[in-house]
């Protein structure tokens, strides 16, 4: 909480230890150059645990610079005037570790209960003063913790996108679990189930999308023309070069991890330099494209369609915030450590563990009122005219 007393609008999951987090100002605070491995931000801890019910984490990840920040603060409803998460038209990222709005909202689900949306901003992929091995742990941390992931890029579609899109495959080497009493890798099928649906957002886009059929060239929509051109695998034979069966590899990595594939262009906020600037600004909303801002409710509103409760793996349903935080804490606490491979044994069973407290806990809550009253009637106060409280041991427990 800042000095006030009331909690801020966006508060980190998670960041880089080389950082320290500022609760009453709300702000990270860099405290040395070194990086090294991403921390829980306790705030954040409490604050999940407040969640009562199925929880939904939808997460923006992409490219660095790409404007990610704007997208997922587009995502909160009711939507806010002004941008939620900080924005920067530096080259300097604003964004470290994964960040959190508190302004969570209800979704119907299928079975017409609700369920509770958080929606999460990372830092950039890709940034000049960033490691790869920084990169695949917040990709990956992001597929294991969110319903709904967003891939934020620019311009046109690259073989770069495709292959950080691969590092969910990579997820099977990271994860351990246990068979016939032995530690093992986990099979793809055990974990695929859990992933995110998985939505590509394409920015500043201009160009049309066109696919050959019948001898001429046919605009489709984004989705058709990623899924049968982008990610098309080309036919290998034993002549085909390292370059194309690798790029295959990331393809084939991407069509079969996530549940739900979808996505969607933007075009051009604006021309004006002076305007791209203060996006984040609710007053400047009228002076972006009309066009622009119709994809982004259209692309809102695909979104809202990808949104599911998540589920922790294994053998677990839909978790509550409270299960959400354990999650949290056991996937980070797991990358931080040397090798960063994840017991996902131990995670699990940590995961039950606070499920069973909070059945306890609502067992406790039901049953003490039926208590106090079988006390009150087997053992009622006598009235009195002395001022003097009667003392009774049963009646005051």
């Amino acid at each position: 909480m800042n000095k006030k007393g009331k909690i801020p609008k966006v508060i980190p999951l998670c960041y880089p230890d080389n950082y320290v987090w500022k609760g009453s100002k709300g702000v990270l605070e860099k405290k040395s150059k070194r990086r090294g491995h991403l921390v829980v931000c306790e705030d954040a801890i409490e604050f999940l645990r407040t969640i009562e019910g199925p929880i939904c984490p939808v997460a923006v990840t992409g490219p660095a610079r790409c404007g990610k920040s704007y997208i997922a603060s587009q995502l909160i409803e009711p939507r806010p005037q002004d941008t939620v998460f900080k924005t920067s038209h530096k080259q300097t990222p604003e964004t470290m570790g994964i960040w959190m709005s508190t302004d969570v909202f209800k979704k119907k689900m299928k079975n017409k209960a609700e369920m509770s949306v958080v929606i999460m901003d990372t830092e950039g992929l890709g940034a000049y003063n960033a490691y790869s091995q920084d990169d695949l742990q917040l990709f990956s941390l992001m597929a294991l913790l969110s319903s709904v992931l967003v891939y934020n890029s620019r311009g046109s579609l690259t073989s770069e996108d495709i292959k950080q899109l691969s590092w969910v495959s990579t997820l099977g080497d990271m994860i351990h679990g246990e068979r016939d009493g032995k530690t093992s890798k986990c099979r793809e099928d055990d974990f695929i189930r859990f992933f995110p649906n998985f939505m590509w957002l394409l920015r500043d886009v201009s160009l049309a999308f066109t696919l050959e059929r019948d001898g001429e060239d046919e605009d489709v929509e984004i989705k058709e023309y990623i899924l049968e051109e982008v990610l098309k695998l080309e036919k290998e034979t034993a002549m085909t070069s390292k370059a194309v069966k690798e790029l295959n590899s990331y393809r084939r990595a991407v069509l079969k991890s996530f549940p739900i594939f979808d996505a969607v262009k933007l075009p051009l906020p604006s021309m004006d330099p002076k305007v791209l600037a203060k996006m984040d600004k609710g007053a400047n909303h009228n002076r972006l494209n009309p066009l622009f801002l119709s994809e982004v409710d259209h692309f809102v509103e695909r979104c809202a369609k990808l949104m599911k409760p998540k589920k922790a793996w294994p053998y677990v349903g839909n978790i509550t915030g409270r299960q959400y935080a354990e999650l949290l804490k056991q996937y980070v606490t797991a990358f931080a450590s040397p090798g960063g491979m994840l017991q996902i044994n131990t995670v699990s069973h940590k995961v039950i563990e606070t499920l069973l407290y909070e059945v306890r806990s609502d067992v406790l809550m039901i049953t003490r009122p039926i208590w106090r009253r079988l006390q009150s009637q087997l053992f009622p106060v006598p009235h009195t005219k002395s001022s003097t409280p009667t003392t009774n041991i049963v009646t005051r427990r």
